[in-house]
């Protein structure tokens, strides 16, 4: 991976463990003094052998060399530099405008947005991968309109072992708080509902501090975590009982959302992964709804939200 082009970084969007995200302008010598250049952005990942995130930078970076759909983010480039005896590798990706920071001017475009996401979803589970960390934050929309799902750090082809400790807590299915590994499809559709409310509410459905925490609001707003709603669950190996004395909450909160999407809201929600639909189930309900494309507004709200922040 060789770079063939020099950049200059603007500002760090990200810091993590793993390592540091720019925005950046690509330098052309061909460019015109002072000319207003296309922002990007340029993951750089430190590179250690020795490092176990390591292992987790280069899945993501042959996830997004190998996947090709239009709402799957995409590299523009990928090269590794070498600064003060230390070897960094670098992403470099059209710069989009996060979901999570466009949810409170969405006008009328969650249903199409939801079917963008859904569509990626598709492509993946039908690669028989999972994408593991399905929320706002991890959606991004382009100037054009275009909905793309991005982060794929932590995606994995379905093996019968997995590791339940994936997933950012907010969005995680039930199963893999209780310690399930033999997991499939099904947690991402878990994601994608709790997405989905977001959409429409602006706000995190499960916004508990800690699992307990989670699972106890899980369980008020579901159901009692137990073997009459869920079969089997007693075998998994974390398993406790959350109890809900009162009638779950779910409905009423969705009773403030269209109508016709409640009954998909509920079957995302189940409880048991085996009552969620395949991601192709979905796709066939929301087909029935003939949601309009949103190209147009999406495109606005995201050229505003982009001025907004003093990138174009």
């Amino acid at each position: 991976m060789q770079q063939n082009y020099s950049y200059t970084k603007i500002k760090c969007l990200f810091k993590g463990y793993a390592g540091k995200v720019y925005l950046i302008e690509k330098n052309s010598e061909n460019d015109p003094p002072n000319i207003k250049r296309q922002p990007f952005v340029l993951k750089r990942y430190y590179r250690k052998s020795s490092d176990p995130q390591n292992h987790t930078n280069l899945l993501e970076y042959q996830f997004l060399t190998q996947l090709q759909h239009p709402n799957i983010m995409n590299i523009i480039d990928a090269f590794t530099e070498q600064y003060e005896y230390k070897k960094y590798l670098c992403l470099t990706m059209e710069y989009m405008t996060p979901l999570n920071e466009i949810l409170y001017n969405l006008q009328d475009c969650q249903l199409y947005i939801f079917k963008e996401i859904c569509q990626a979803v598709n492509y993946l589970h039908s690669k028989n991968i999972l994408h593991r960390d399905i929320k706002p934050s991890n959606i991004f929309v382009t100037s054009e309109g275009r909905v793309k799902l991005g982060d794929f750090g932590i995606s994995t082809k379905i093996k019968q072992i997995m590791t339940p400790q994936i997933c950012t807590k907010n969005y995680r299915a039930p199963e893999l708080f209780l310690g399930q590994k033999e997991y499939n499809h099904s947690i991402d559709i878990w994601s994608l509902g709790c997405t989905l409310i977001e959409l429409y509410t602006g706000r995190i459905l499960f916004d508990g501090r800690s699992e307990i925490e989670i699972m106890s609001q899980i369980a008020d707003l579901i159901g009692t975590i137990n073997e009459q709603n869920w079969e089997g669950v007693s075998q998994l190996p974390m398993f406790l009982e959350f109890i809900n004395d009162k009638e779950p909450s779910l409905k009423k909160v969705i009773s403030k959302l269209p109508s016709q999407i409640e009954p998909l809201i509920l079957s995302l929600l189940c409880l048991n992964p085996k009552g969620r639909p395949k991601i192709n189930e979905i796709l066939l309900f929301l087909e029935k709804l003939q949601i309009p494309n949103k190209y147009e507004e999406l495109s606005l709200i995201a050229q505003n939200a982009l001025r907004d922040k003093k990138i174009t």
